[in-house]
């Protein structure tokens, strides 16, 4: 009787033992899966952050271009008002 209760007390300390690596291992993979969906948040920060500055960046390019456009129409009103009054000097 008394191996019996040796053997079943031996029995729960591994069992008990066990269960404790098992939650050990729940723990872990629970921490994991916060990291990676930490990570994923992250990454999906970031891809909104960088379509954002693609926006920022196709519309400073729009502004620019009209910019250049104002810029070399001023220029060519410049050089037909050069022609007329290098004309009218002649």
């Amino acid at each position: 009787m008394s191996k019996q209760r040796e053997d079943l007390r031996e029995w729960e300390k591994k069992l008990q033992e066990g269960e404790e690596r098992l939650a050990k291992g729940q723990r872990i993979i629970n921490e994991r899966e916060q990291r990676a969906n930490e990570n994923d948040r992250l990454c999906r920060q970031k891809e909104k952050d960088l379509e954002e500055a693609q926006k920022k960046i196709d519309e400073t390019n729009i502004t620019l271009r009209n910019k250049e456009d104002d810029v070399n129409n001023r220029i060519v009103n410049i050089t037909l008002k050069e022609k007329v009054n290098f004309g009218l000097c002649l």
